[in-house]
């Protein structure tokens, strides 16, 4: 049997990119002393249950804060993607500068320049959640963007007109 040295090459890869993964998590605290404290957060000891329960509460304000954080951007990205949808070339370079430069800046400066930056420079102070919705919203943005100036440019080039049968029982092509 003749061997196809692609499949060899992919199983390979697939080998060293499973295996040394798993290699270097199954030995990685091998020659420490290490021992994983799991009593933190195990809910029959008396500080494992008062950290389980400062755990859990802060996924609800983790939720809160993606979620209004994401009903941000997308209205916000909306408006954005007018001007990128212009005929006036002006106006989608604006559109196309803006985007990239906030796509430019990672979440944590972001969020860095938002909460201690603003106050300095505007003088604008923000408590840590609407800080953190807000810095949020701008780094998402750019993304929701994109998608909304795809999507409308997508149905105002005529692509999401259904199809319909040709008036012929017996054939079955659709008409775009």
């Amino acid at each position: 049997m003749r061997e196809i040295p692609f499949l060899r090459r992919t199983a390979n890869l697939l080998a060293l990119s499973v295996g040394l993964p798993a290699l270097f998590l199954l030995t990685g605290c091998s020659s420490t002393d290490y021992q994983w404290g799991w009593y933190e957060v195990l809910p029959v000891t008396p500080g494992g249950t008062s950290n389980l329960k400062f755990l859990v509460g802060g996924v609800g304000l983790t939720l809160s804060l993606s979620i209004a954080a994401l009903a941000g951007s997308i209205i916000i990205g909306l408006l954005v993607a007018l001007p990128g949808l212009s005929s006036r070339p002006w106006l989608r370079l604006l559109n196309r500068t803006y985007v990239e430069l906030f796509r430019a800046i990672p979440v944590l400066v972001m969020i860095l320049w938002v909460y201690y930056g603003l106050p300095i420079v505007a003088g604008v102070s923000l408590g840590p959640f609407a800080a953190g919705i807000l810095a949020l919203t701008l780094c998402d943005r750019p993304s929701e963007q994109r998608y909304s100036g795809a999507a409308s440019s997508l149905s105002t080039a005529g692509s999401w007109r259904l199809p319909t049968q040709s008036a012929s029982p017996t054939s079955r092509k659709c008409v775009w």
